[in-house]
């Protein structure tokens, strides 16, 4: 016997939808982050998570604010 449970709300639903184009850019975002991250001399795979988050974050904004999607947002 099983007993029914409910699934929880956040399974097989959509919370926002993004335009093709926006996930490309996070998408995009993420990769250059973690290439800058990797380029870092103190991410190894000794470094502990904290190390490595710091250094993707800012990648990641380091790329965001190379990128043309970052100009088009000042416009705005």
């Amino acid at each position: 016997m099983r007993i029914p449970y409910e699934t929880p709300p956040a399974l097989g639903r959509e919370f926002i939808e993004l335009e093709p184009e926006v996930v490309a850019v996070i998408l995009l975002t993420l990769a250059a982050g973690w290439q800058r991250a990797c380029a870092a001399e103190d991410v190894n795979a000794n470094a502990g998570e904290v190390i490595m988050t710091e250094r993707l974050r800012d990648g990641m904004r380091i790329a965001l604010k190379n990128s043309p999607w970052n100009r088009d947002l000042k416009a705005t």
